[in-house]
């Protein structure tokens, strides 16, 4: 039986609000972005990260089967 590689990675979100600034998150592994509040702000809101998380997982399981596939 083949040996199974695993490799952990640190996970989860740190949000910190500033008085009178907006929202930034951070994650363990370095990453950051800005929230934004405003209708017509550009940048990420709440519901945009979370259609963004969405849509990334969509694409890695695809991509994930079209390897396997031999796509």
């Amino acid at each position: 039986m083949s040996e199974l590689k695993i490799r952990t990675r640190a996970t989860g979100a740190l949000a910190v609000l500033q008085p009178g600034g907006l929202p930034v998150v951070t994650t363990p592994t370095g990453g950051a972005v800005d929230i934004v509040t405003g209708a017509s702000a550009p940048g990420f809101n709440p519901l945009d990260l979370l259609h963004a998380s969405l849509a990334a997982c969509m694409v890695l399981s695809a991509r994930i089967a079209a390897t396997r596939l031999g796509v």
